[in-house]
């Protein structure tokens, strides 16, 4: 889950809405020669909404931190994190290929720059190229159109992220490339509302939305404490608006 400061104590995203989310965050991406939309186009928006599948068990049983917290997602132990991608590419094998591959992809992705922080995330990585390279044989699509799918997957989970944590409230937040070479920033206007430039949408006006739930800030007694409060917790749906700037 994603845990995030609120007046009112804590604002708790889980990992799968946050999928969603991004997803949505990309479905008006223009289609243009500037912002090409990634072939196959339907399937790019399942994976990037699956792109958390494995997520899925934990957030069901979510554990605290060290301090009582709600853990927030950066927070797991290293075995933990590293099952939950495992796991996350073998159910997104059971929906198709091309979302198993696009799962494993991020997954590696996330976690190259730590190669030799730890000999378990070096023969992750070992095993989960091997798992890309048998998957990608399968594929009708080419290298290059893979790599422009995940070009977007990798920007969409960015964008969400910098919303749901509220990162444009210190300024502008780089969003990284996005399929067809532009680079993206997300910039807060003096209004209150939001843009991204260059605007890759094909409308003037993005209205996105995704499921929170508010916490007391305090430490829990325990996982189970931290549950039932979950289940008892007030649902917010949290909103932007994006406009063309």
């Amino acid at each position: 889950m994603i845990r995030r400061e609120a007046e009112q104590g804590w604002l708790v995203v889980p990992q799968p809405a946050h999928a969603l989310h991004a997803a949505l965050l990309v479905a008006h991406w223009a289609g243009t020669s500037a912002f090409p939309r990634p072939e196959p186009w339907y399937e790019v928006l399942i994976a990037i909404s699956q792109h958390d599948i494995g997520w899925v068990e934990w957030e069901r049983a979510p554990r605290i931190s060290p301090d009582g917290w709600p853990r927030n997602f950066t927070e797991l132990d290293l075995e933990d994190h590293l099952a939950i991608w495992q796991r996350g590419v073998r159910w997104a094998l059971v929906q198709s290929p091309f979302l198993a591959y696009m799962v494993s992809r991020h997954a590696t992705t996330l976690y190259e720059h730590r190669r030799d922080e730890d000999t378990r995330v070096a023969a992750f990585l070992e095993e989960q190229r091997r798992v890309q390279e048998h998957l990608a044989a399968r594929l009708p699509h080419p290298p290059a159109a893979l790599d422009e799918a995940y070009r977007l997957l990798r920007l969409a989970d960015w964008f969400s992220l910098a919303l749901c944590m509220e990162r444009y409230r210190s300024g502008p937040v780089q969003l990284g490339v996005g399929p067809g070479g532009q680079r993206l920033e997300l910039v807060p206007l003096p209004n209150g509302q939001l843009t991204v430039t260059p605007w890759p949408f094909n409308t003037d006006r993005v209205r996105t939305h995704v499921t929170a739930y508010r916490l007391q800030r305090r430490s829990f007694s325990g996982d189970a404490e931290l549950r039932r409060a979950l289940e008892g917790a007030e649902t917010v749906i949290l909103r932007w608006e994006l406009s063309r700037g």
